[in-house]
């Protein structure tokens, strides 16, 4: 499993975390569990976490198979977002 790349992880206490995706725009709250298998998959371990955690965090966009799904869908976004919209006015929300 790989990591996203555009995932961003803040420690908010001993107990939980915020991450949230940039490029999916999924942000989830995570518990202790969630955190240490976080830092888990970023190190490069994924034996012995969760199959159902990793299922969900593949879901919401924070771990892909390689960098070059993440690539995939990151080109698809951008072709999207730079296909022409006439008459729409930009929109966004943060």
């Amino acid at each position: 499993m790989y990591p996203s790349r555009h995932a961003l992880y803040v420690d908010i206490d001993d107990a939980h975390a915020l991450i949230a995706s940039s490029l999916t725009g999924a942000v989830d709250l995570l518990d202790a569990e969630g955190k240490a298998a976080w830092r888990a998959l970023a190190e490069g371990r994924a034996g012995g976490v969760d199959q159902g955690l990793m299922a969900a965090l593949k879901e919401r966009g924070y771990l892909f198979e390689t960098a070059e799904e993440e690539g995939r869908l990151f080109q698809e976004l951008a072709a999207t977002f730079n296909s022409p919209r006439p008459n729409q006015p930009l929109r966004f929300a943060v």
